[in-house]
Parts: structure tokens; C-alpha cells; sequence
């Protein structure tokens, strides 16, 4: 029998979410991630937020999709459950979407 996994579909054009891809893999010690490029059909398209998909269908978005993530992998749940409180939610929400919308100027592309 095989075990559905989380679908993590990410900017394979940018340098930082491949390196966080990279650790995450190395965090995965149950194989419960898959890792998807996000499909590009166009050079000008934009990818704006990580997706992430449970097995049983449920959709996370940006910091959402990188809590549920810091859940499924134990050595980040602490960091989730800080994330999870309202004030630190918040200033993260405001800090995912800047570094989102800068992540080729600060990080680099591929």
C-alpha cells in the first residue's frame, strides 16, 4: 500500500525556495513530502506563494504552506507553534509576502 504524500509545489526558478527545498528533503526523515516544481507555462508568469497540498486535498498558501510544513517535519515544530501565536503570525505574514514579492532581487534566479 502506498502512502500518499503532502505535495509541495514551489519557484524552481528561484535560488532561495530551491535551497529551502533542499534542506526540507533533508528534514523529511518519514518521506511524507513530494516536491513539485510549480508549472510555468510562459516567461513572464509569477509565482507568488508556496502551495501546499495535504494528501487529503486541503491547500495551504505562503506562510500557511510553510507552517503546515514546519509541522510535518519535528525538528521545526517549535518554530510552527511560535509562528502559530498572533503577534509573531502577523510580523511573518508581512515578512513571507515582502521576501515573496523580492525573492529574485534578494536571492538570485536561476
Amino acid at each position: 500500500m502506498s502512502r500518499r504524500r503532502w505535495q509541495v509545489f514551489y519557484d524552481d526558478r528561484c535560488n532561495l525556495c530551491l535551497r529551502i527545498v533542499h534542506w526540507l528533503r533533508r528534514l523529511d526523515r518519514r518521506h511524507c513530502l513530494a516536491f513539485l516544481p510549480f508549472p510555468c507555462v510562459s516567461e513572464g508568469c509569477s509565482f507568488d506563494a508556496v502551495q501546499v497540498v495535504s494528501p487529503e486535498g486541503q491547500v495551504f498558501w505562503g506562510l500557511d504552506g510553510i507552517v503546515a510544513l514546519m509541522y510535518l517535519c519535528p525538528p521545526l515544530r517549535p518554530f510552527a507553534w511560535l509562528t502559530s501565536l498572533s503577534p509573531l503570525r502577523r510580523l511573518g505574514g508581512h515578512l513571507y509576502r515582502f521576501i515573496a514579492a523580492n525573492r529574485y532581487r534578494l536571492f538570485g534566479r536561476r
